[in-house]
């Protein structure tokens, strides 16, 4: 994903690391899966289930120090995460997280915009959900119409259909007409 709703989730994140009290701004109506990459969704998550942004380590640091703590902390949450919950990452995908942590807070120019940045994160997910809900329902409609014969889906959630080709020999019919009888008198 690219465009202004990776860089709103970027700049999102950048904000509660710089500013910690950024995060009461948006905990209450943005969701960790509203993240349409899985890694700032689940950094995101860190910081609000765990409430990171209020750590007291976190706030008794200074402001230049305070993304350092805040990204150690994470990282930390992320590990005992990975290690609960079975994931399969390996050494150099850490070292590009833990990376990525350091170089999140020069990503934004002004914490200030947290709630802005999370708003274009909602919307951008409201539009993927839009935009499956409605694939989906394509495609059960044109199930239910045509009962999947002569068409399929591309994906589970595709409304592009294919027209499958005819079999070889099948002679191809006219959609019938109606013929008009009148009575001579």
């Amino acid at each position: 994903m690219s465009g202004p709703e990776a860089y709103c989730e970027e700049a999102l994140l950048s904000s509660v690391l710089q500013d910690p009290s950024r995060a009461l701004e948006i905990r209450n109506w943005l969701r960790a899966e509203d993240f349409a990459n899985p890694w700032r969704r689940e950094i995101y998550r860190v910081l609000m289930d765990h409430h990171l942004y209020a750590h007291p380590t976190a706030l008794s640091s200074g402001a230049a120090q305070r993304a350092q703590v805040l990204g150690r902390l994470v990282m930390e949450d992320l590990h005992a995460r990975a290690g609960a919950d079975g994931w399969q990452v390996s050494g150099g995908d850490w070292q590009q997280v833990a990376a990525y942590l350091t170089s999140l807070p020069a990503g934004v120019p002004d914490a200030a915009n947290a709630a802005q940045y999370g708003r274009v994160v909602a919307q951008a997910s409201l539009q993927r959900t839009r935009i499956a809900l409605v694939a989906v329902a394509a495609d059960q409609r044109l199930a239910r119409l045509y009962g999947r014969v002569g068409f399929e889906p591309l994906s589970p959630a595709s409304p592009v259909l294919l027209r499958r080709p005819r079999p070889p020999g099948s002679p191809w019919r006219p959609a019938p007409q109606r013929i008009l009888r009148t009575t001579l008198t």
